[in-house]
């Protein structure tokens, strides 16, 4: 009976350390490589746009700071035309920020728990001094 209590503790390790294993590749997967993909927007405006708008984004980590990401064709501006927004929490900050083409935009979005949508408000002038309110939902395509 001696002999194989031994056994315990080495199976209790080998449990404990690929459970860690596991563990360990969630916990470094940022919350911003989370949400690296192409989404669908739909987004609905009080001034410029006056009917639903559909259309694609992609997302990606800012190459400089990986607390922040890079959304292309926001607002659908162009694929050339990026906005930046800081990754707090489950929360998403678009500091106020001129894109190519003079628009200037604001606003917050909030992640889902299962980072597969992204709830948005912001606001964007168009250099009319017009601040259009924009409500959008993006869902994860890719």
């Amino acid at each position: 009976m001696k002999s194989k209590l031994y056994l315990i503790p080495v199976i209790a390790a080998i449990f404990f350390l690929s459970s860690c294993e596991m563990i360990d590749d969630e916990l470094t997967e940022t919350v911003a490589e989370k949400l690296e993909g192409r989404w669908q927007c739909d987004e609905t405006a009080t001034e410029f746009k006056t009917a639903l708008d559909f259309y694609t984004v992609d997302i990606y980590i800012h190459p400089v700071d990986d607390d922040q990401i890079v959304i292309e064709n926001f607002y659908q501006l162009g694929w050339s035309v990026d906005v930046v927004a800081t990754v707090n929490d489950m929360t998403l900050v678009i500091h106020e920020q001129t894109t190519t083409g003079d628009f200037t935009i604001k606003g917050t979005g909030y992640i889902a728990s299962d980072f597969n949508k992204i709830t948005w408000s912001y606001f964007v002038n168009d250099g009319s001094g017009i601040w259009d309110e924009v409500s959008a939902i993006y869902t994860r395509i890719e």
